[in-house]
C-alpha cells in the first residue's frame, strides 16, 4: 500500500500491485471450473481415454491462463495458481481452500479519507470485474493501530504472524469496534492516518 494523496482535505492510500493474490485465485478458480466442465464433457461425449481427455482439458486451461491471467509469469505463487487452474477437479478443491485462506487477509484496494464529504471509503479488491466498497462517517473513526495477527496459511505451513493495521470506529451505540484494514504497511502509514484524523473536521 502506498499513500498517493495527502492534503488537508484528503488522504488516499492505494494498493500498488495491479492484481491481488485473492483476485488471482478467484480468477484461477473460475478458469478451473471451466476446465473441469470441459474435462467432463470431453470424457462423456468423445471416445477418448481419461489421459487424452485430461491432456486436452489441461491444454484448454493453459490457453485460458495465458489469455486471461494478469501477473508475473516468473513468480512462484503465480505459477502455482495458474498450474492448478488447469487441473480438473483437483484445482477446484485446492483453489477453493486457498481462496478461503486468503479471506483472512484484508483485501483492500484503496482507502480514501475525505473531509469535504466527511467519509472514509474502503474499496475492496475486485472479484473478477466487480469492486465492492463500504463507507463510514469520518467522525466515527477514532484511530488506527498496528497489531500482530495470527493467520492460517495451509496444512503444511501452519500459521504465521503478519502486521495488520486496525481501524477503531465508534458506532452510534457508543461501542468501539476494531476492523482489520491493511497488511504490508509501515508504522509511518499508521502515523499518517492518525495525523490526518487528528485534524478537526470543518
Amino acid at each position: 500500500m502506498k499513500i498517493v494523496e495527502s492534503t488537508e482535505e484528503r488522504l488516499v492510500i492505494r494498493r500498488e500491485e495491479p492484481t491481488s493474490d485473492f483476485e488471482l485465485v478467484c480468477l484461477a478458480l473460475g478458469v478451473n471450473v471451466l476446465v473441469t466442465i470441459c474435462f467432463v464433457a470431453i470424457s462423456e461425449n468423445l471416445s477418448l481415454s481419461n489421459d487424452e481427455s485430461f491432456a486436452i482439458s489441461f491444454a484448454i486451461g493453459w490457453l485460458l491462463v495465458h489469455l486471461f491471467f494478469p501477473g508475473n509469469k516468473r513468480n512462484l505463487g503465480y505459477l502455482f495458481t495458474v498450474t492448478f487452474a488447469s487441473i480438473p477437479f483437483l484445482g477446484v478443491a485446492l483453489l477453493s481452500l486457498t481462496a478461503i485462506g486468503l479471506l483472512q487477509f484484508p483485501q483492500i484496494a484503496s482507502l480514501t479519507f475525505d473531509k469535504s464529504r466527511k467519509l472514509l471509503t474502503i474499496k475492496y479488491s475486485k472479484i473478477l470485474l466487480w469492486y465492492t466498497s463500504v463507507q463510514y462517517p469520518l467522525n466515527q473513526i477514532v484511530e488506527a493501530t498496528l497489531a500482530s495477527k495470527q493467520i492460517f496459511i495451509g496444512a503444511s505451513a501452519g500459521v504465521a504472524y503478519v502486521q495488520v493495521v486496525q481501524l477503531a470506529r465508534r458506532r452510534q451505540d457508543g461501542k468501539i469496534v476494531r476492523k482489520d484494514i491493511l497488511t504490508g504497511v509501515t508504522q509511518d502509514t499508521v502515523y499518517q492516518i492518525n495525523k490526518f484524523l487528528s485534524r478537526p473536521l470543518k
